[in-house]
């Protein structure tokens, strides 16, 4: 797909997702956001609107920091799947991460609140099981599954406390959850494009997440305690992203923020920003290594 045919993809998807998940700072305790001056309801719509939206371009031009960077390696860390394990994959996208998963297990399967992407995931993997469905609200019997799997999704959760407790319902006894989560304030390749963004362009108020702000592996334990969870642990990783281009992170954050509708001049400023971010990550080999640093946690259910 060109990049001048991924303009109208995002229509309805502005710069507020973007602004937001640099902007909008989690309040003390949990990560939580205040909630009083927003809407959930509205949270889940824009987050529904954008990801049916990203659905079309996600594997080609975001993947490669969301589900092709380290993550296989992480949650088979710590989440103790083996041959016979029957695990599912919330906010599974396209299913990739699915698919790296399914040789390593006895089933995997897959859920995700954007009809487009689990169209994307059928089609491209005929023999993983995919599910139109919400973390809210699950199709699953209580004590389904050995393990239940969160990748770079619980930040876009609107109600992420009600999600966490339906998933502890559906995961078997000494079970686990296990949630790799961009700390956002460290995310050094999509952060050196939001830098130069608001360098330009102030944040507005949006409906949009992140509830979920969380930075601190102590308020991870704290919330995951109080959805009912056991044994829950939590530790800060590096989980670098490697890109052969800047223009790879370039076209990324064009197609998914709608800046073609700014003035050139503004666009040019913001390209400019976010190549000078870049360079402290360059490779002698003409590619970018960003250390990106995420949240492992992992939790049992009793």
């Amino acid at each position: 797909m060109a990049i001048q045919e991924l303009k109208p993809v995002f229509t309805e998807w502005t710069l507020a997702s973007s602004w937001s998940t640099l902007s909008r700072r989690a309040s003390k305790g949990n990560g939580m956001a205040n909630t009083n001056s927003i809407d959930p309801h509205k949270v889940a719509d824009h987050e529904h609107q954008a990801w049916q939206g990203a659905a079309p371009l996600y594997e080609e031009y975001i993947s490669f920091m969301t589900a092709c960077s380290g993550q296989l390696e992480l949650v088979h860390e710590v989440s103790g799947i083996s041959d016979d394990s029957v695990i599912l994959d919330v906010g599974c996208g396209p299913g990739l991460l699915a698919a790296q998963l399914a040789p390593m297990v006895k089933s995997v399967m897959g859920i995700d609140f954007a009809s487009n992407m689990i169209a994307e995931a059928r089609s491209r993997f005929p023999d993983i099981e995919f599910h139109h469905a919400d973390a809210e609200n699950t199709p699953f019997d209580d004590h389904t599954f050995d393990c239940v799997i969160l990748n770079y999704c619980a930040h876009h959760l609107a109600r992420p406390e009600r999600a966490f407790q339906e998933l502890r319902r559906i995961i078997k006894p000494a079970g686990r959850i296990v949630i790799l989560h961009p700390i956002q304030s460290r995310q050094a390749c999509w952060g050196s494009f939001l830098k130069a963004l608001l360098e330009e362009l102030p944040p507005e108020t949006n409906p949009s997440g992140p509830l979920l702000n969380i930075e601190e592996p102590e308020d991870y334990v704290s919330l995951l305690k109080s959805c009912g969870f056991v044994a829950a642990k939590c530790e800060v990783r590096v989980k670098p992203v490697e890109a052969e281009s800047v223009n790879l992170l370039l076209t990324a954050a064009w197609a998914v923020t709608g800046l073609y509708e700014q003035p050139k001049e503004v666009q040019e400023r913001i390209r400019a920003g976010t190549i000078m971010n870049t360079s402290q990550y360059a490779r002698p080999d003409g590619g970018y290594h960003f250390p990106d640093e995420v949240l492992l946690a992992w939790a049992e259910v009793r």
